[in-house]
């Protein structure tokens, strides 16, 4: 029975992802699998991504995203409102469905889907704002797909080979590497980063004046209760504790380093913090947000 969702767009915050993976294991029960950027002729309504579950169950796909984000840093997303995928089946997303012969599909209508044709990532994030998969792309064949090796997160098996015809639309990738099939299928890790300038209110993100005293944390859901803590990092080398003081501290993200089970750090940044040194600075960046927030609701 074919599937007929609406989606439309949408502009978010990322609070938290994991940034090295594990190079062995089947990290993602769907993964992005294959994907046509630049369509022969025009490209609008003739795009489309082919997801994948590995899993042995269903997964509802209600309120995830699909992220396309060029060289430059725009990004472009969407919203899939209502969807799922059965074990071990193929979805579409797709602009347009009656110009392939689909079997099971999310139509995301006219001007939904508009990829990049060069210098691009395409990012596949679920319902809590976690990364579960992404890949990056250079420049895209006229009418030939993008097609993965298969769903093991590894350098190898993460790259990108050109379908030398067209595509292998609803069946296995030509390029398929029966290698990067063979491991064992996990659950990638929820851990959320807050912040709070008075251990009460805490959030994903912070805006705040003046010298602040910043305090950060992390929560883990049950499955990773057993991640032993390594340390917080700023920037790139300076180890830092909480809390802190902070002044002028505009844009800039915190990392965590945690230890699995295998003694391997994994590491997840948070969300952007801003904290303005001018009392009148931060005023005025906050009359924006407040004015952005009217205009998009009105």
């Amino acid at each position: 029975m074919k599937k007929r969702i609406l989606l439309c767009l949408f502009t978010f915050f990322i609070f938290s992802h994991k940034l090295n993976a594990q190079s062995t294991e089947i990290n993602d029960k769907v993964f992005i699998n294959e994907f046509l950027p630049n369509p022969v002729g025009t490209d609008a309504g003739l795009e489309w991504i082919e997801l994948y579950n590995v899993s042995d169950n269903t997964i509802n796909l209600n309120n995830w995203k699909i992220e396309t984000v060029s060289d430059s840093g725009s990004v472009r997303t969407t919203i899939i409102i209502e969807g799922e995928i059965g074990s071990n089946e193929f979805i579409i997303i797709t602009e347009d469905a009656t110009d392939y012969k689909f079997t099971n599909y999310i139509d995301v209508g006219a001007g939904g889907l508009n990829m990049y044709n060069s210098g691009s990532i395409i990012r596949l994030i679920n319902e809590n704002d976690e990364i579960i998969d992404y890949l990056e792309y250079s420049n895209a064949v006229s009418g030939k797909s993008f097609e993965r090796k298969g769903p093991i997160d590894s350098i190898e098996c993460n790259e990108l080979l050109v379908h030398p015809d067209s595509n292998s639309l609803n069946i296995e990738n030509l390029n398929k590497d029966e290698t990067c099939w063979d491991g064992e299928i996990i659950t990638q890790p929820e851990v959320k980063i807050e912040f709070s300038t008075d251990e009460i209110n805490w959030n994903e993100s912070l805006d705040s004046y003046g010298e602040t005293e910043l305090f950060f944390r992390y929560i883990t859901d049950p499955l990773v209760n057993d991640y032993k803590f390594e340390k917080w990092l700023l920037d790139v080398n300076s180890e830092i504790s909480s809390p802190i003081i902070i002044d002028n501290y505009i844009g800039r993200k915190i990392k965590l380093n945690l230890i699995d089970n295998d003694d391997q750090i994994v590491e997840f940044e948070s969300s952007e913090v801003h904290i303005y040194d001018d009392k009148l600075q931060f005023s005025e960046v906050f009359q924006v947000q407040i004015q952005n927030k009217v205009e998009e609701s009105g």
